[in-house]
């Protein structure tokens, strides 16, 4: 899951208000509910909302409790993209903020001011080494969708390059020349994040930003079978999230005790559904 939340207040407090009117849980995804989670469990995000003042901050919200792509190996967690100066515009990469050590991913910086020689080598060296993680995707578990790079060129931005390993672009442009499986399975999904109550022509119409009509048309029979099978993935995932969250109210912790945990989620499941269950909430908690 990724789930973009930009805060453009001043006060934290105001920016936890007003969180829930801004951020829900939809019909079919729990993302206020997570995202509030991340904000009571780190409180490193309050503190570099409060020491960057001038700056609307992007923070990405992710994790194996709502996979699509990419195989997390935690089940939440959130961080820092990047801040946008509120006077001129002007992007800000996390290590041109104020924030403290281990607060936000990774990023890739390269050259001094007003240099570009070299940017092209940088990414594609950052293309292959992800590529490389992913182990070219072969059964179609990915550990990485790609980064974000933050060039200093001498403006008063930054420039912000999206860089996908090989394997992704593949999905994302169907270099095949038909629309791959996972893709649609990743897309359906995304409706999902967007509306109360999808139906399946939103699905198509977020195709279509994607896949010229032609391949659309094309895959038919293969969109109407993905989006069926994202409902069913969708509906199982949210009843045994909401189950889950009640044996943690009930003091359960999955990691601890996971025969208490499943004893407990026995009791609103049928029992040829259990395996599932099992499976999904330990892979969620990243302990598969």
């Amino acid at each position: 899951m990724a789930y973009h939340y930009t805060y453009n207040g001043k006060d934290f407090v105001t920016f936890k208000t007003r969180l829930t009117p801004i951020v829900k849980d939809m019909g079919f995804g729990m993302f206020g509910s997570m995202l509030r989670e991340c904000l009571n469990e780190h409180d490193w995000i309050s503190r570099v909302i409060v020491n960057n003042p001038s700056m609307n901050l992007s923070f990405e919200l992710f994790g194996s409790r709502n996979p699509i792509t990419v195989k997390y190996n935690v089940p939440l967690a959130i961080c820092l993209l990047f801040g946008v100066r509120r006077t001129d515009g002007a992007v800000r990469p996390p290590s041109e903020l104020l924030i403290d050590v281990n607060t936000v991913i990774p990023v890739m910086e390269y050259g001094e001011s007003g240099c570009i020689d070299g940017l092209t080598e940088q990414y594609n060296a950052a293309r292959a080494l992800m590529s490389d993680r992913n182990g070219a995707g072969q059964d179609e578990s990915f550990v990485t969708e790609g980064m974000v790079m933050y060039a200093n060129i001498g403006e008063p931005s930054w420039r912000m390059f999206k860089c996908k390993p090989e394997e992704i672009e593949k999905i994302h442009w169907a270099a095949s020349g038909s629309i791959p499986r996972i893709a649609l399975m990743t897309t359906a999904m995304n409706v999902f994040e967007d509306k109360e109550a999808p139906v399946i022509e939103d699905f198509i119409e977020l195709l279509k930003e994607e896949y010229p009509q032609s391949m659309i048309d094309k895959a038919a029979i293969k969109i109407s079978k993905a989006w069926e099978a994202a409902k069913i993935q969708i509906y199982v995932t949210k009843q045994i999230n909401e189950v889950w969250i009640l044996a943690k109210q009930n003091g359960l912790d999955v990691a601890k005790d996971k025969a208490e945990t499943m004893h407990f989620m026995s009791k609103y499941f049928e029992k040829n559904m259990m395996r599932k269950v099992g499976s999904i909430v330990l892979r969620q908690a990243g302990l598969i």
